[in-house]
């Protein structure tokens, strides 16, 4: 990238491979008996797939993707608010292209010439492709054909001139079939023999390879529907291996060791950091609710101090409503905490949410909070998903849309250890349901809420936005992709957007080198995207000209997030072991 990285060396380059390949999966690579009787490309390859992991993984899903997403609230900062700091996106956009891209232009570099290595060329290519596919959903316009240019390569005083999407995601595209054409399972010796994802299995990369194009052309099947079209028609009516179960789930575990803690551990746990410390989102909450969700446990923690209300339930016993005191655990915080707009009028007093503290919200659960935390990348469910879309635009042989979506919700079931039986009843709820609708649960402000329409691709988008949690860029990428789903603004972005409320930014900005060392090229793109700022739309940015003019609209308070949590009586109660006080 930038001047500064074409003058980089190729001891740079492999000190950064180094440092995270001898880190751990990132725990055990260090003790690897190969990692110093084989190749650089088991020095670098762990390590670019550690670097990546920080960023999609760790930093921006903290900071951006989460909140963006709607899975995270409670966090506080500019970032969280959707705004940026740009000692962060200086570093990121740094990263990016130096301990990502150019240690694997490295790995391919060294060894593209030798044929004994060609698998292991072949899954860096496929890390290449999925690296780009985030940078490029993340922020657009980006150096790609010339990424890594040479001094000598400059032409017109252009560093790196920055690429059209289109571009960017055909060549991605292509490349990942190549792939995945290219690789050899039978060949004993040219195995990655220090994969921190499938221990060396050929036949995953495949799958990993077919089910990251399905997930690509899916994500640009409004903005390039040609392109789209032709691939997904190729795996799906070709039948083309993919992630088919949890055990093939493409997934990057951070290690114990502490340079290798997750960022979420290290800065937020650890440190103790309320301000980075997530907590569940109150509109995602809200839909765990409404569906009487199992994998809620999974996905939160209890509030440390639950949220308590009185609530009024019908009594079987007495045969009358009754005022009941009780409480909730599981409750979200919205972006916004409990701002409203000053236009809607409503009386502060009557807020639900007025005299809340941080401890009555529900926490992540434990398990996206530790040392090693677990990160997926591809997995069972969102392919299933994937494939139920897919139908449902007409592309694609195979299963039924229908029988896809369900398969989705099974796999996600499977994959968080929910019984079946807990499966049997979920899909039969109204809006869960193929063909139903539901009239779901108000946002503590009512202005949005859980329903689900008879729109098939609703209810697909919907049941993978909560498969997907803590998956902040899928999450993201699919709501600023489809905007199927109307989701809760926040209503009190930074200040410095200017803006009264924004749903979600539609980018990341560049890094500032790019406006200072490759002017030309930063200039160039200015005049093809628009813009470099949070709200400039990209082209998979779908139209937001649907939207309320959220000012306008009728809000009121709504206790519908907590009101019958646990059923519409008060024995409903006593079945779940809840402890409360009837109210004379």
């Amino acid at each position: 990238m930038r001047k500064y990285l074409n003058t980089l060396t190729l001891c740079l380059s492999l000190l950064i491979g180094l440092m995270a390949a001898c880190t751990s999966n990132f725990d055990d690579i260090n003790k690897n008996e190969y990692v110093f009787k084989d190749t650089e490309v088991e020095f670098l390859l762990p390590g670019v797939m550690k670097s990546t992991l920080d960023l999609v993984g760790g930093e921006m899903n903290t900071y951006m993707f989460l909140p963006y997403a709607h899975y995270a609230g409670g966090q506080q900062g500019v970032m969280p608010e959707f705004f940026y700091e740009q000692v962060w996106t200086d570093g990121w956009w740094r990263r990016w292209y130096v301990q990502v891209m150019k240690n694997l232009d490295e790995i391919e570099r060294i060894h593209n010439v030798d044929n004994k290595y060609a698998n292991r060329i072949a899954i860096a290519r496929i890390w290449k492709n999925y690296a780009y596919s985030v940078m490029v959903s993340t922020y657009g316009m980006v150096p790609f054909e010339e990424a890594l240019n040479a001094p000598d390569d400059i032409k017109d005083g252009i560093f790196n001139k920055f690429d059209n999407e289109e571009l960017i995601y055909e060549t991605i595209l292509t490349d990942l079939k190549a792939q995945s054409d290219s690789l050899t399972i039978n060949i004993d010796k040219d195995v990655f023999k220090n994969d921190p994802i499938y221990s060396g299995s050929n036949d995953n990369w495949i799958r990993f390879a077919n089910s990251l194009r399905l997930k690509i052309a899916m994500r640009v099947s409004d903005a390039f529907p040609e392109l789209a079209a032709t691939h997904v028609n190729e795996i799906m009516n070709n039948d083309l291996p993919m992630i088919e179960d949890n055990m093939q789930n493409a997934v990057l575990d951070f290690g114990t060791i502490e340079e290798n803690w997750s960022f979420i551990y290290s800065n937020a746990v650890n440190r103790n950091n309320l301000f980075l410390w997530p907590k569940m989102n109150h509109q995602f909450m809200v839909y765990l609710k409404s569906f009487k969700d199992p994998r809620t446990s999974v996905f939160a923690d209890p509030a440390k101090k639950p949220f308590e209300f009185v609530d009024t339930l019908f009594s079987q016993a007495t045969n009358a409503e009754v005022a009941v005191r009780y409480k909730v655990p599981y409750v979200g915080w919205p972006l916004a905490r409990n701002y409203v707009l000053p236009d809607w009028d409503l009386d502060p007093n009557l807020n639900p949410l007025q005299s809340t503290e941080r401890d009555n919200f529900a926490d992540f659960n434990e398990d996206y909070l530790k040392q090693d935390m677990a990160f997926p990348i591809v997995t069972a469910a969102q392919v299933s998903f994937l494939k139920a879309e897919a139908v449902v635009r007409g592309w694609g042989a195979g299963q039924s849309a229908q029988e896809n979506y369900l398969n989705g919700i099974a796999h996600s079931f499977a994959q968080h250890g929910i019984p079946s039986l807990a499966f049997d009843e979920y899909i039969e709820q109204d809006g869960v349901k193929w063909g139903t609708v539901s009239e779901g649960d108000l946002n503590f402000c009512g202005i949005v809420s859980s329903s689900v329409t008879e729109d098939p691709l609703e209810k697909i988008i919907t049941q993978r936005w909560i498969a997907d949690f803590n998956q902040g860029h899928d999450g993201w990428c699919l709501q600023k992709r489809t905007r199927r789903m109307i989701m809760s603004p926040h209503l009190l972005p930074s200040r410095n957007l200017a803006l009264r409320y924004l749903d979600f930014p539609e980018r990341v900005v560049y890094g500032a080198d790019e406006r200072n060392l490759n002017t030309k090229g930063y200039n160039g793109m200015l005049e093809v995207q628009g813009g470099d700022d949070m709200t400039t739309p990209i082209k998979i940015s779908k139209s937001k000209d649907h939207l309320p003019a959220w000012e306008k609209y009728p809000a009121k308070w709504s206790w519908d997030f907590v009101h019958a949590y646990y059923g519409e009586n008060v024995e409903d109660l006593d079945k779940a072991g809840v402890a409360y006080e009837i109210i004379k």
